[in-house]
């Protein structure tokens, strides 16, 4: 059920200055700076020609951010996302990806960004030419961005385990279902089958 009063705010403005501060002393200089942010409520922004400014300023320190909206957040903050994206784009370098929740696919978030154009590189080679196998990294090729890369294939790998180990569960709950199903029957069985001496003569 969804929490319609949730206790606090999502202070979106702040974060992207947290992301900002954080790429300013990266230790890797060399990495494109990027923000992924994932936005999944109703946002509080006091002043959203602000955030607009912000999103400039990030473009003129060529810091690109992808936004995932997912859940509640598309139907309530869409327009707001889209003017902060388009400030920061910069040749394509930024993107919103809306994820209503009746649109999320069966395999979840997951499912959904490694079909994304988030997951690919802008420069990456023209159509036609051979490209390189990168399912296992999510998309990203490890050698442009290997944080992300491995972050994604982590990520990957730890849902494949979660995966694996409900179906265990489910197995092992019906196994134990079944046991105790043949256990009950037997008992039935035992309390009805005729004792000895019973039904003798006078």
């Amino acid at each position: 059920e969804v929490n319609k009063t949730p206790r606090h705010s999502v202070q979106f403005d702040k974060a992207m200055k947290v992301g900002w501060m954080s790429l300013k002393h990266r230790m890797n200089k060399n990495q494109r700076p990027r923000i992924v942010a994932f936005v999944g409520s109703p946002l509080f922004v006091p002043d959203e020609q602000e955030l607009v400014r912000w999103g400039r300023k990030l473009r003129k320190n060529n810091v690109a951010v992808d936004v995932v909206s997912f859940g509640e957040s598309p139907a309530s903050n869409t327009p707001l996302l889209q003017a902060f994206v388009d400030a920061v784009c910069k040749d394509g370098n930024s993107r919103l990806l809306n994820l209503p929740a009746d649109k999320c696919p069966p395999g979840g978030l997951s499912d959904a960004l490694f079909s994304s154009p988030l997951l690919r590189d802008p420069s990456a080679q023209p159509r036609g030419a051979p490209q390189p196998d990168l399912s296992e990294f999510g998309g990203v090729n490890p050698e442009i961005d290997p944080e992300l890369a491995m972050a994604l294939k982590l990520s990957a790998q730890e849902e494949k385990d979660r995966r694996e180990q409900e179906v265990q569960r489910e197995k092992a709950a019906l196994a134990r279902s079944a046991a105790a199903a043949k256990a009950e029957e037997g008992a039935s069985n035992a309390n009805r089958a005729p004792h000895a001496g019973d039904g003798g003569g006078d």
